[in-house]
């Protein structure tokens, strides 16, 4: 027999294949991705296409071209999933679009598949909107200050350097020592299954 059992971890999350992720969507509603099985024929065919994609290029500009094919082949939309509280990534992956949380996963999917030492993390992003900010004037800096809740990212190292991969905001490998933005990273909910 087989149950569920909730676990909680506090940063860098491994996803495996069959594991339940507990997300919160941009409206605050919590649902939950059903992370594919390796054996699954969506994830199947994404990796063969980034097989492709990347065949010939190695290191960093490997990972950099496998961010590029995420940011520019999976379209962004928050409601594709509808009214559902459980969604198959697979679905996802088929339609070749998802909301933030589905498009990291992805990501996340595939460098783990390219046998990269990835993270995925979800917490709060901070960063400075200065773009409206009178010019010639001291800056009150708390008051651009913006947070976005429920944020996902993944984090990575290669080559003992730690870096970290933002999907949704510069889809680029940042180093972690550089950021300019703050990522607070919270408790990520996972159920996975357990034998009985």
């Amino acid at each position: 027999m087989f149950g569920t059992k909730t676990k909680e971890n506090k940063t860098d999350v491994e996803l495996n294949p069959g594991d339940k992720l507990v997300s919160t969507g941009k409206g605050g509603e919590k649902y939950i991705i059903v992370i594919p099985w390796n054996q699954s024929e969506a994830l199947k065919d994404l990796k063969n296409t980034i097989d492709y994609i990347v065949s010939g290029i190695t290191g960093v500009k490997r990972i950099e071209k496998i961010i590029e094919f995420v940011n520019n082949n999976i379209k962004d939309n928050s409601s594709w999933k509808g009214n559902n509280s459980v969604v198959d990534l697979d679905e996802a992956i088929n339609k070749r679009e998802g909301g933030e949380t589905e498009k990291t996963i992805i990501l996340y999917l595939l460098l783990k598949y390219e046998g990269y030492d990835v993270y995925y993390n979800e917490g709060t992003k901070t960063y400075y909107d200065f773009t409206n900010a009178p010019k010639n004037m001291t800056i009150n800096k708390e008051k651009y200050r913006v947070n976005i809740p429920h944020y996902s990212w993944l984090t990575l190292n290669i080559n003992g350097k730690h870096y970290l991969i933002d999907p949704e905001g510069i889809p680029s490998l940042m180093n972690v020592e550089e950021l300019f933005v703050e990522y607070k990273k919270e408790s990520v909910q996972i159920k996975k299954e357990v034998s009985q």
